[in-house]
């Protein structure tokens, strides 16, 4: 069965959210858009707003996941945060971190990666 990169995006997605929810963090919004940018999750981890990018693989045998976030990646990342924070009005703290999927070595976060 073959499955499009747009499908193990999403489930690698949910599985994220699931994980980060079972460690307190409260979702706030997913798939967030604002201009070219996107931002696969956003959630609450107490008092921080944490914008998380999800990267999925099937396998290890070309590197871990987050391996695969590039500096441009990034940098877009960090544009459509901004306009996430002036939509809803954030002047708290904040946090951008990486939520790695692989088939092999399952989930992994890294926190803090800005």
């Amino acid at each position: 069965m073959t499955f499009s990169k747009v499908a193990i995006g999403k489930e690698a997605e949910l599985k994220a959210s699931h994980f980060l929810q079972q460690k307190g963090y409260v979702l706030q919004a997913s798939n967030f858009r604002y201009g070219k940018g996107e931002i696969d999750l956003i959630f609450k981890d107490g008092e921080i707003l944490v914008f998380v990018e999800v990267k999925a693989r099937k396998n290890d045998k070309y590197g871990y996941p987050e391996q695969w976030v590039s500096r441009k990646k990034m940098d877009m990342i960090y544009q459509t945060a901004e306009g996430y924070m002036l939509r809803c009005n954030w002047h708290g703290r904040i946090r951008f971190d990486i939520l790695s999927v692989s088939g092999e070595s399952g989930c992994y976060h890294l926190i803090d990666v800005s």
